[in-house]
């Protein structure tokens, strides 16, 4: 099977029976996250499921401008983050990122590191800033199936999620991970949609066949119902972090203790949680950033 070349997500229509239906294809995405936090295959699984599902959530709301999903657990995972972007961008971390699972043992790969006892957040933000907030209690752990509780306590809605992320090692240490394969779908129904096409459609969702591409993926569900594509939009791993993002951070420790790590140990380093990269500030920088901060202050009226 010949794969895509790039990551996608569809939103379609099923006008006869009444159902939406977003469909995700994320192995780049999913192996760009693994390669930039390391991760074993224990934290590999539930991240690249979470990235999949804040983006398919992100895709229920028109006028979604971004999609956090916050998992705190008790399981050996602890807990892992998720953003979706409507420009078509994702990014997340674990807070452990260094468990391991045999590969083999793909039940316990997709629930075991977070676990069952643990709550879900989620936050979305609308166009001109507005936040919607909820927060429920986990159901397995998987991802999926906590996403159609999040779906039924916030909406009010029935819902069908799969999500599935496929590895295979490069090395017999089980260090070096290749994405076989990382795609979602969703499926929701409309007010008067047909609940007998839906529990069809959703028990495919939930097994979600292997297939090359979002849109044989969502040709596959769909099966024989006629389909209507909304729109479709290339998705990547991206991070907003920057180095004046970095620079603002280091500022809030104050002009003193700047000064202090510029004397010793000479240097300030700041990683960033969502996509690891590490910004290091040299010595002169660190003395820079705090005589424009005290310009700035000098400059603002009393």
């Amino acid at each position: 099977m010949e794969f895509a070349l790039s990551d996608r997500v569809i939103r379609a229509l099923l006008p006869d029976p009444g159902l939406r239906l977003t469909v995700v294809d994320a192995r780049r995405s999913v192996a760009e996250a693994i390669a930039r936090h390391q991760l074993r295959a224990g934290a590999a699984v539930p991240l690249g499921r979470a990235l999949m599902g804040a983006v398919l959530l992100l895709h229920q709301r028109p006028k979604s401008e971004r999609l956090t999903l916050q998992f705190s657990s008790q399981g050996p995972l602890r807990g892992l983050v998720a953003d979706a972007y409507a420009g078509g961008a994702v990014r997340g971390y674990v807070h452990v990122p260094t468990i391991r699972f045999p590969l083999q043992d793909m039940d316990r790969l997709a629930h075991a590191g977070l676990g069952r006892q643990g709550v879900v957040g989620t936050v979305r933000e609308m166009e001109g800033g507005r936040l919607e907030q909820g927060q429920t209690d986990l159901a397995t752990g998987g991802v999926d199936r906590d996403l159609e509780l999040v779906i039924e306590r916030s909406e009010g809605e029935r819902s069908a999620f799969g999500l599935e992320v496929a590895l295979r090692a490069k090395d017999e240490e089980e260090e070096q991970l290749n994405v076989v394969r990382a795609q979602g779908a969703c499926l929701l129904g409309l007010p008067d949609h047909d609940p007998y096409a839906f529990d069809a459609v959703g028990r495919l969702v939930r097994s979600l066949p292997l297939t090359a591409s979002a849109e044989t993926l969502l040709a596959e569900l769909a099966g024989d119902f006629a389909v209507e594509v909304l729109d479709e939009q290339p998705l990547e791993f991206r991070c907003r972090c920057s180095l004046e993002r970095a620079s603002s951070t280091l500022l809030l420790l104050g002009e003193a203790d700047l000064l202090s790590l510029a004397a010793e140990p000479g240097y300030a380093e700041i990683t960033c949680h969502y996509c690891g990269h590490n910004y290091r500030f040299e010595k002169d920088a660190l003395t820079l950033l705090v005589t424009t901060s005290l310009e700035a202050k000098a400059g603002k009226p009393s």
